[in-house]
Formats: C-alpha cells, sequence, structure tokens
C-alpha cells in the first residue's frame, strides 16, 4: 500500500517539521556518546571513598533520596498526563490508519533507542552511564539491600522508558497539529489560530516534562554524592554532573526551538497571506495588527512566552543544583 493511501497530503506535508527536531535530538545522543568519553569513568574515583556499610542514619543521604523520591512522583504525573493529552489529540484528529502510522514511527525510533541501550557495553557508554553513576555508587556504598536496590532499578526502568517514548511522541504531536484540515473550522483563519494555540500547548507541556526531567536528572546525581565525606570531591563531581544536566537541558531546547519555530513560521506566513488575499480590508491595511490581536505575531515580544517556555529546561540544567538547595524537604 502506498503512503499517500495511508496518509493525507496535508499529514505527508507536516512530516517536514518533525526533520529538524528529530536531526538535533538524535545529533545530541551521538555526540554525548561520542565526546563524553571518560564520564563512565567518573564514579571510580567515587565508589573507593563512599563510606562503607553504614549503620547510623545519614541525614544528607535521607534528604538527598526523598528528594529524588519527590522529583520520581512528579515525573510520572506530569508525564503520564501529556501522553494521554498527546494520545487523545492523535484519536481525535487523526484517521485511524494515520494514527497508527504515527505511534508505529515513535515505537520504530523507541525501540531501537532502547536495543542500543540494552547491547551496548554501560562502561562506554556515556548515556547508559547516566544510571550506573549513581546505581553502581548506592550498591557499593553497602547501604543498601537487594530487594532495595531492585526498587531503584525497576523504578529507573520506568522512568527511562518513558524518557525515551515522550521526546518522539512530542514531535509527532507537533507533525498532527501541522496537519489538521479546515474540517471542523469556520475559516481558513480559524484553523491557523487553532494550530497556533495548539503548537503553543505543545511546546508548554513538553518543557514542562522536559524541566522534571532535567531536576529529576540532577537530584539522581546528587543522591551518591550525599554520602562522600570529602566536601572538595563532592563539589569537583557536582561540577561535572551539572555540566552534563546543562547538555541535556540545551538539547532539549534546541529539539523543542527546532519543532516550534517553523511550524509558528509558516502558521503566521499563511495566516497573513490569506488576509492579504482576502476580503477583510482593513485587515489588509495592518496585517501585522490583526496577528497580534490573534497571538500570532512573530516578535521577539510578542513570543516570550513561548521563549521562555523553549528555555526553560536549559535554564534549570544551569541552576539545577542552587534549586536542589532551595528545595523545602
Amino acid at each position: 500500500m502506498k503512503l499517500h493511501q495511508i496518509v493525507s497530503p496535508e499529514v505527508t506535508h507536516s512530516f517536514r517539521f518533525i526533520i529538524a527536531p528529530f536531526a538535533i535530538l538524535i545529533s545530541g545522543k551521538v555526540l554525548f556518546e561520542f565526546f563524553a568519553f571518560k564520564f563512565p569513568e567518573l564514579n571510580q574515583s567515587l565508589i573507593p571513598l563512599l563510606p562503607q556499610n553504614l549503620s547510623s542514619v545519614s541525614f544528607l543521604e535521607t534528604k538527598a533520596r526523598l528528594q529524588w523520591l519527590s522529583s520520581v512522583m512528579l515525573y510520572f504525573f506530569v508525564v503520564s498526563i501529556f501522553i494521554t493529552f498527546i494520545i487523545n489529540n492523535f484519536r481525535n484528529k487523526l484517521a485511524k490508519s494515520t494514527f497508527w502510522l504515527f505511534i508505529t514511527l515513535v515505537l520504530i525510533f523507541s525501540i531501537f533507542e532502547i536495543l542500543y541501550l540494552l547491547l551496548i557495553e554501560p562502561s562506554t557508554s556515556p548515556i547508559v552511564s547516566i544510571f550506573h553513576f549513581t546505581f553502581d555508587s548506592l550498591t557499593a556504598s553497602g547501604l543498601y539491600s537487594e530487594y532495595q536496590l531492585d526498587l531503584i532499578t525497576i523504578t529507573l526502568s520506568i522512568i527511562n522508558l518513558l524518557a525515551i517514548i515522550v521526546v518522539p511522541l512530542g514531535i509527532m504531536a507537533g507533525c498532527c497539529i501541522m496537519s489538521q484540515q479546515n474540517t471542523f473550522f469556520e475559516s481558513p483563519l480559524s484553523q491557523l489560530i487553532h494550530q497556533s494555540k495548539q503548537i503553543k500547548n505543545l511546546l508548554t507541556g513538553g518543557s514542562t516534562v522536559m524541566v522534571i526531567g532535567i531536576v529529576h536528572m540532577q537530584l539522581w546525581f546528587n543522591w551518591p554524592l550525599s554520602l562522600l565525606p570529602d566536601e572538595t570531591l563532592c563539589h569537583q563531581i557536582k561540577a561535572i554532573t551539572f555540566s552534563v544536566s546543562q547538555y541535556w537541558g540545551l538539547i532539549y531546547t534546541l529539539t523543542m526551538a527546532a519543532l516550534y519555530f517553523p511550524a509558528a513560521f509558516y502558521l503566521t506566513a499563511k495566516a497573513k497571506k490569506i488576509i492579504l488575499q482576502g476580503n477583510d480590508e482593513q485587515a489588509k491595511l495592518n496585517p501585522e495588527k490583526w496577528l497580534a490581536d490573534n497571538h500570532m505575531l512573530m516578535s521577539p515580544f510578542s513570543q516570550l512566552p513561548q521563549l521562555i517556555a523553549m528555555i526553560a529546561p536549559m535554564l534549570i540544567g544551569s541552576f539545577g543544583t542552587t534549586l536542589a538547595k532551595l528545595m523545602p524537604f
């Protein structure tokens, strides 16, 4: 069966909006694997300095563990809402064949990444070592039972699975928004206004998920550091883990920008073209005013909320350690 028999021309046309975000996402992961080549060895300098078989309660460890647990609960909650929102949009706005095509594309991307993570040697993979950095340190400390370590493994496996799925799902949701047809709208301009609102909502939801994901990553890194008696070494390792969180915050910011800006510019240009070709003489005199009134004008001031949402993961990556200190628990 040919592609045009499965999806409409509008859907096929909208696939161009996913090329840049997928390219940035994949490039970010590949470059991290290639150039963070000493990161898997980092916890080898940490493990020998951890106190062995602690018999007393460590208040710093308890605080670090509960902070991480709080981020886990928040991540599960927000990601569940975000995924449900996207799936409902798929079901309501896509034909059945297109819906399954989108889901299949997300699954193919996710399965390839999962297979890579399962088959790669952990000691040579910086991405895999994000998990092992903390887990191996917690294991080596002797502070946790095998049952407790199994619970940590299961929890992190679920989080990692969600993290793998949610980004390509969000990108495909952008494709879904841009493929929308005129069927349910009074006019083409009404459709464009609706699409503009939807792409902004997607950006806000995606930013929220990414922000919580970066905070969770930083708190995951901080957990074993709470056991270190050497403050100097602790600060040195925190500087490295902070850089890792900052890097992923930047990648997610660029991924969202690569999805949002082409879509927003396209909708704005299309709306302006329809206005100039239409019969509304007042709107023709000043299309920018119509765009501004309908929150579609592409200017730094009018797009300030979207710019803030876009750079939020990068900012959280930069200030994750400071935010962890300010958390009231």
